[in-house]
């Protein structure tokens, strides 16, 4: 079954080529408003990917278990794995810009894994703001 098997934060994902750069690494997201719209990244590693895994969803819920933001239903169709390592070693990087994202409240964040309609795997993360009026 498909897990996550590495997981950062950072300000933003920048892409050049086939190079991609996490800039401002994060262990907290820190807006300086919230309420407020906020851009961030994240990076996921999807390891031990199964030749019949054919969808992938990515979801990212809020307190309260809102959805913040969604990436649904992308096949995996066309992905290539290495077959010559174990299938716990197999799998891909994911890079997610979330622009301008609604954030209503701090709390606790959960980046949610689901392959072919079944959660698989979750990673929590806490956004706070970073200053007190």
């Amino acid at each position: 079954m498909a897990k996550i098997a590495m997981f950062m934060l950072c300000n933003r994902v920048a892409t050049e080529g086939t190079d991609t750069n996490l800039i401002s690494p994060q262990l907290a997201l820190r807006p300086d408003f919230i309420p407020g719209n906020f851009s961030f990244g994240l990076c996921v590693g999807i390891s031990a990917v199964q030749p019949e895994d054919e969808k992938i969803q990515f979801t990212i819920i809020g307190p309260g278990e809102v959805i913040i933001h969604e990436a649904s239903n992308i096949p995996l169709n066309n992905l290539k794995v290495d077959n010559n390592v174990p299938l716990e070693a197999r799998g891909f990087i994911v890079s997610i810009d979330a622009r301008n994202v609604c954030i209503e409240q701090e709390g606790e964040y959960r980046f949610i894994l689901t392959i072919n309609g079944e959660e698989t795997d979750s990673r929590s993360f806490y956004i706070y703001k970073k200053r007190k009026l």
